[in-house]
């Protein structure tokens, strides 16, 4: 299954929510704003978002790409604030509502690898939110992004 490219195009404006557990107020909130476009005759999304964290302006953006059943989605994402020049590829899939998840990992010395899902939905028609995972590598999960957005 594919997301409808018409229903997740466009302009979106919002709220993101950094959560940085080592804070005393872990989550960190900014108002934040998505544009969504087709790429390449639409065999792709590309999602470029912006948000701001102790008053620098961040960007991050994200190009989907959707397969057969063997290799429904991947993804590759980059962001200002969360990594350096390397962009994380991910593959997942898309479910029933048209909601994408993939998954990838990053290297953190000296130990195992990290994981990192990124899911992106619409709650309702004119909704989008994107949320952020770390993956511990013994498989515990917790939330570091939320984003949630309204079209313009």
């Amino acid at each position: 299954m594919q997301p409808n490219p018409a229903a997740w195009c466009g302009q979106w404006t919002g709220s993101n929510m950094l959560r940085l557990t080592w804070l005393p107020e872990p989550e960190q909130r900014s108002r934040a704003r998505a544009v969504i476009t087709p790429e390449a005759n639409a065999k792709f999304l590309a999602m470029r978002y912006h948000w701001r964290y102790e008053d620098v302006d961040h960007e991050g953006a994200l190009l989907f790409g959707f397969g057969d059943e063997s290799n429904p989605a991947t993804a590759a994402w980059c962001d200002s604030w969360h990594m350096s020049g390397r962009l994380l590829i991910c593959s997942g899939g898309v479910n029933a509502s048209g909601a994408v998840a993939v998954t990838g990992s990053y290297q953190a010395p000296p130990g195992p690898d990290w994981g990192w899902r990124i899911e992106l939905s619409m709650p309702a028609p004119d909704s989008l939110c994107m949320r952020m995972f770390n993956i511990e590598p013994n498989g515990d999960e917790e939330l570091a992004v939320q984003a949630d957005f309204v079209r313009d």
